[in-house]
Order: structure tokens, then C-alpha cells, then sequence
């Protein structure tokens, strides 16, 4: 259920990210919402993945400002980069290694349980990266990303690379440890299913801009000729014609 408290949860303010000559972004603006998930989609190049970036801190725009009001974030990157010379459960155990007092064998046991939360067991946890499969590897990834607790997930292409039966089962996840720990999630995706599945609303990033955020059902409507060929090509159509939606909002176009 998305919270809309009087602060949103996320702003971004009229950002721009500049990479020598070529502008990414320009006088960027978007709010995310205490509670919701938030679907990011764009073209190929259309600056998503930076944008997530800038949006923890890894990239600084040029210009404008970053509003982030949760107390702790988590990211899932693209690859899940996990690292192949530790275990599974290492790799989970690692930020509370790094960043926090508690020994080592606290953190393993924290690391057991985040990973009994994302549906891997012991064994899974035993093993190295190069053993797993793709959509375990999301998993443990994603276990990674919990484990300091946080109110709100950055999740790059999270079903990037998965079968449809796994992909699925990877977006039903996040739905329901959204609802359960309360998370706020945005998501970088071009998967159609995972837009109608789980995102309570839908970014668009086009022309350097956040040109439409609503509902997929309202966003699909819009005149642009990218959401037009994204959203309503055979693929998309296949979508679009799935109940049920979201009716709570209006579709905001920013120029």
C-alpha cells in the first residue's frame, strides 16, 4: 500500500548530469512516494541506471539537488554483483563486516536469516557465485541488499536475464517483502510483466526528462511517441489489455 505522506520519500530536483558534452539529464525532477514502487522505464540511453546512481549517491549531477529522507537504502545492481572469491552468505554478511561492530558470527547469523527471507537455505549460502543460478543469484543479491534493514531498495534490471517462470517468482518477492518490511522500492526494468505485476506507478524517462509518472493504465495513454511504441507494440498490448490497474491517480507530464 503506497503511504503518501506530505514528504516524498525521494526528490529530485531539477537535476542534470552532464558526461563531457553529452547532457543525460536535464532540470530532472521526480518524487517517489513513502511505501509505493515505483517502476523507472526509458529507451536504450535514456540515463536510467544513472539516474539510480545519482539517486544514492554514486554519481554527482552537475546541477540540482537530492532529497533523500530514508534512514537506510539498499541496492540490487543489475549483475547482482556479488563477489566470486567469497560465499554466498560472506557476500550477504559483508556490509555488516564492513560497516558495523558486530562479530562475525552475528553477521553470519543475520546473513542466514536474510537469506531464508529471499527463499535460499543453507546450502545456497554455503556455495560460491559462480555455482548459483541467475535467479538465485538475484536472490542473494537482493538478501544483500536487506541486510542493514532498510526503508527503501534501488533494484537495477532486477529480472534482467531470467526465464519467465523465474522472473515471475522474482517480482512476486519484492511485492511481498514490500508489503511485509514496509519497503519503499524504486526499479529500473524494461520487463512489461514486472510493470504490471508490482509498480504502484510508472516513470518514464525521455528527452532528458521525466516526461509522464502515473499508473501504467495512464501512462499508456499518453501521446509520446515512445510510451506509444513501448506500451502499445504487440508486446505491450498484451499488457495493457491485463486487469486490474490502479485508478488513484492523474498522469502528471512534466516539460
Amino acid at each position: 500500500m503506497v503511504m503518501n505522506d506530505l514528504q516524498p520519500i525521494l526528490s529530485l530536483e531539477d537535476i542534470t548530469n552532464r558526461f563531457g558534452a553529452t547532457v543525460i539529464h536535464e532540470n530532472l525532477n521526480l518524487d517517489v512516494n513513502t511505501g509505493e514502487i515505483l517502476g523507472l522505464v526509458g529507451g536504450s540511453g535514456a540515463g536510467k541506471s544513472v539516474l539510480l546512481r545519482t539517486a544514492i549517491g554514486l554519481h554527482k549531477p552537475v546541477a540540482g539537488s537530492i532529497h533523500l529522507r530514508a534512514k537506510q537504502v539498499g541496492v540490487l545492481f543489475q549483475h547482482g554483483a556479488l563477489f566470486s572469491s567469497m560465499t554466498v552468505i560472506e557476500n550477504v554478511a559483508l556490509p555488516l563486516f564492513e560497516h558495523t561492530s558486530l562479530s562475525r558470527a552475528q553477521a553470519l547469523h543475520l546473513a542466514s536469516l536474510k537469506l531464508a527471507l529471499v527463499g535460499l537455505d543453507q546450502a545456497a549460502g554455503a556455495r560460491y557465485p559462480a555455482e548459483l543460478s541467475g535467479g538465485m543469484i538475484k536472490r542473494a543479491a537482493l538478501a544483500r541488499a536487506l541486510i542493514r534493514e532498510p526503508d527503501m531498495l534501488f533494484l537495477d534490471e532486477p529480472t534482467a536475464g531470467l526465464d519467465p517462470i523465474s522472473a515471475a517468482a522474482f517480482d512476486q518477492l519484492i511485492l511481498t517483502l514490500s508489503k511485509a518490511l514496509g519497503l519503499t522500492v524504486v526499479l529500473v526494468t524494461h520487463d512489461l510483466d514486472t510493470l504490471h505485476a508490482i509498480c504502484d506507478r510508472i516513470a518514464v524517462l525521455s528527452d532528458k526528462q521525466i516526461i509522464a509518472i502515473d499508473t501504467l493504465a495512464k501512462v499508456a495513454e499518453h501521446k509520446n511517441d515512445w510510451i506509444q511504441s513501448y506500451f502499445h507494440g504487440p508486446r505491450g498490448r498484451a499488457i495493457i489489455d491485463k486487469p486490474p490497474y490502479s485508478q488513484h491517480s492523474s498522469l502528471t507530464v512534466e516539460n
